[in-house]
């Protein structure tokens, strides 16, 4: 418990925050710009964030986003081979890498600070200059097929990705970033390049650059943009997407069983869609989902761990894509105790709507979501990484005080009444990973993929 006599956490936050970073916007070449300068940092991130994946891919070319991401690292003009491009950064004692969302593609260059010149090197090659010959994108299939297996096989997150899915159809949102083998095996070099220079320019993009920039940066920076191609804002398309659980509610995967029949155990995710409307409501939420799920102090925690001794860990997400809000809940347990698992995540989700916060619990949940925030300016990758994301997806940059005064907007009441509204039984989806015989007495009408 905090002392009468010490400042509030949430202030402290605020203060560290913004005495080790400086933060500044700037458009350049008309691209917009977030850059931290972080004067005791030892490395530099530059990140170029771009609107792509399923969010914005016509149904023609579901995958092409992540295709493309994986095979613009694959060579370049001046780096011809994905050792060339990684070797030019590692040597250097830097890392190369980039990543796909549902609305989002990134890449990255950290390196240690003072070689900001050559993450600005390796980033205009891999736009601007990718050699994308069908030899790689041959090439590259092949390891997103492992990819996809390699999620598969983590039970856990395949659960929590599927069931994201769901709660998002029949958007185009709803597809899986990766695509299928299907849509894959259409794509081709020519798919690419087209999708390459209709997204990958000036005008679809953000930049978040943190770290021990020198002063020289801003205008090394508008050098680099200024050699990419313009290309045009995305478009999302308003087609809708049919899957085999489209209008499921539920949806099991059985285990699979080995030569050593695994312990019987559930993976289970559980989860709600629903409208955000405001800058309030998102905050509200962000800081619910701390409150049911994150850190050993969280309610869903208490009631599964601590309590009952049910699973190792119990955790929340909360995603939110322009208005509209996912939260999901995920955990494994045993089997067994599946029903009783759902049952004390209902008895929780219950008490949230009717009004049981405990107002103390609410404001620690606030300030363990606001210092995951602050904590993550510490290291220049996570710090582009919030950086860019909040740019590209908010149309703001994140900043220390302005988001803590957003956050202070966020009260137990105003949790309740949104949990009363959105978070009912009626809108609740499921998708678990568990033994069909011990799954469906909990799950009756649990459709199977």
């Amino acid at each position: 418990m905090r002392k009468g006599t010490e400042p509030s956490p949430l202030e402290t936050l605020k203060k560290a925050a913004t005495k080790v970073a400086m933060v500044e916007c700037c458009a350049l070449e008309g691209v917009p710009c977030c850059l931290m300068w972080h004067g005791r940092s030892p490395s530099v991130t530059v990140a170029y964030c771009f609107h792509d994946g399923v969010a914005y891919e016509p149904r023609e070319r579901w995958g092409v986003s992540h295709l493309l991401e994986h095979c613009m690292l694959k060579g370049t003009q001046n780096l011809p081979s994905l050792h060339a491009v990684s070797r030019r950064v590692e040597s250097a004692g830097g890392n190369v890498s980039a990543f796909s969302t549902r609305d989002m593609t990134v890449f990255w260059v950290k390196v240690p600070a003072g070689h900001e010149d050559l993450a600005l090197e390796v980033l205009t090659e891999v736009v601007a200059r990718p050699l994308l010959d069908e030899a790689a994108v041959k090439a590259e299939k092949a390891i997103i097929g492992q990819e996809r297996l390699r999620e598969a096989s983590n039970l856990g997150r395949h659960a929590s990705t599927s069931l994201e899915g769901m709660l998002l159809e029949p958007s185009p949102l709803s597809r899986h970033p990766v695509g299928s083998e299907e849509s894959l095996a259409a794509l081709d070099s020519d798919a690419l390049r087209a999708h390459l220079e209709g997204a990958y320019g000036r005008r679809n993009m953000v930049v978040a650059a943190a770290g021990g920039l020198s002063s020289k940066f801003r205008g090394k920076l508008r050098c680099a943009l200024a050699a990419l191609r313009r290309a045009s804002p995305a478009a999302r398309p308003a087609f809708e997407v049919s899957s085999p659980l489209a209008g499921c509610r539920e949806a099991l995967r059985g285990l699979v069983q080995g030569p050593r029949p695994r312990s019987s155990q559930a993976y289970l995710s559980l989860g709600w869609r629903f409208p955000v409307k405001d800058r309030g409501e998102l905050m509200t939420w962000r800081v619910v989902n701390s409150l049911l799920g994150v850190g050993y102090t969280s309610l869903l925690n208490q009631a599964l761990r601590e309590r009952e001794n049910l699973a190792y860990l119990c955790t929340t997400t909360f995603n939110e894509y322009q208005g509209t809000g996912v939260l999901k809940v995920n955990t494994a347990v045993p089997g067994p105790a599946l029903g009783k698992a759902v049952d004390l995540v209902g008895r929780v989700v219950q008490g949230l709507r009717e009004g049981c916060i405990d107002e103390a619990a609410f404001g620690e949940a606030a300030i363990r979501h606001y210092a995951a925030l602050v904590y993550r300016l510490e290291d220049s990758l996570d710090a582009a990484k919030l950086l860019g994301a909040s740019l590209a997806r908010e149309g703001r940059p994140f900043s220390a005080g302005g988001y803590l005064e957003e956050l202070s907007g966020a009260a137990p009441r105003r949790a309740c009444e949104l949990a009363a509204r959105h978070l009912v039984a009626a809108a609740r989806k499921a998708f678990l990973i568990a033994d069909p015989q011990e799954a469906l007495k909990v799950f009756p009408g649990a459709k199977v993929p």
